[in-house]
């Protein structure tokens, strides 16, 4: 949350409010809506917070929330491998920051499906050009494309994967997603995307933060 302060100098980013709710309240809500019945929030800075808030707000929630506290940094997905035992088939894996109205049961049923070992959600990501682009060979012109429009797709921060994917995490070490994703693709192993077309929003900047508060009033979760 550094990009946050001053607001995160005291309050860790999920416990920020968007609306009436904190932004981690949003997506455990959420969660909890599409059946997710087993949840474990890896913390680190400012855990003393997180723990607070969900002791206080634990009877609010049907689903069972525990903390895998981070000694040290562990990267946006190294403290699975903190968990000695995981009963579900099929894991979730989220960013805390992020605000989205992604079916997860669409998402769930497409890497079901797909028979991969990991999915990860995409978003779209456009971009304009205002002029004229033209393709040249040699000096001579071959074709152009008046004010095309060119479609990315960035990494959503939201990812299923197979159980036995914890095994390529390393314990102890700070990992990335990315860095799983790297090795399931040095593993030989199949990474499914999801396109979301819908709503998504990463509360990393100010900017970001601000525009969450307008948008809040018109989502529906």
């Amino acid at each position: 949350g550094e990009r946050l302060r001053p607001l995160t100098e005291k309050t860790p980013k999920p416990l920020l409010k968007i609306g009436e709710k904190p932004i981690l309240e949003h997506n455990l809500r959420r969660f909890e809506k599409f059946g997710v019945h087993s949840i474990d929030i890896s913390t680190n800075y400012l855990s003393e917070k997180i723990e607070e808030y969900i002791e206080n707000n634990a009877n609010s929630f049907t689903t069972d929330i525990s903390i895998l506290k981070e000694n040290s940094f562990m990267g946006t997905i190294g403290a699975l491998a903190l968990k000695e035992n995981y009963s579900m088939d099929t894991i979730l894996v989220s960013n805390s920051d992020l605000l989205t109205d992604v079916d997860y049961e669409d998402f769930y049923l497409d890497f079901i499906k797909s028979n991969a070992d990991m999915s990860v959600l995409s978003i779209p990501y456009h971009v304009d050009i205002p002029y004229a682009i033209m393709n040249i060979k040699e000096g001579f012109l071959s074709e152009f494309h008046e004010k095309p429009r060119y479609t990315y797709f960035s990494n959503g921060g939201i990812y299923l994967l197979k159980r036995e994917l914890i095994d390529l995490i390393p314990k102890g070490e700070p990992f990335s997603a990315t860095d799983l994703m790297q090795s399931v693709i040095d593993h030989k192993k199949e990474i499914r995307t999801y396109a979301h077309e819908g709503y998504w929003l990463d509360i990393g900047r100010h900017e970001d933060y601000h525009q969450a508060q307008k948008d809040i009033k018109n989502l529906q979760f």
